[in-house]
C-alpha cells in the first residue's frame, strides 16, 4: 500500500492560485476558485480569509473547519 499524500507548505500567490509542496517534493500550482462554493467553503471568497489556510497533519484548513484533503491537491 503507497502512502498518502501530505501537504508540508503553501504559497499563497494572487487571487485563489496556491502554490502546494507535497512531502515528496512536488509542487504544484493550483487555482482553488472552483472549489469555493456555498456553505463552509464560501467563507473563502474573502481572500484575506482565504489567506488563513494553515496545513495541520497534512490537510489544508481553515479556523472555521473547512479542509482540503491532500489527496485532491496531489491528483489535479
Amino acid at each position: 500500500m503507497s502512502k498518502l499524500p501530505s501537504i508540508v507548505h503553501i504559497d499563497y500567490l494572487e487571487a485563489y492560485t496556491i502554490k502546494v509542496t507535497f512531502d515528496n517534493n512536488l509542487e504544484k500550482l493550483i487555482d482553488y476558485a472552483p472549489f469555493i462554493k456555498n456553505g463552509v467553503s464560501g467563507a473563502l471568497r474573502d481572500s484575506s480569509y482565504f489567506r488563513q489556510g494553515k496545513i495541520e497533519d497534512g490537510y489544508l484548513v481553515w479556523p472555521n473547519g473547512y479542509d482540503c484533503c491532500p489527496q485532491l491537491l496531489f491528483e489535479l
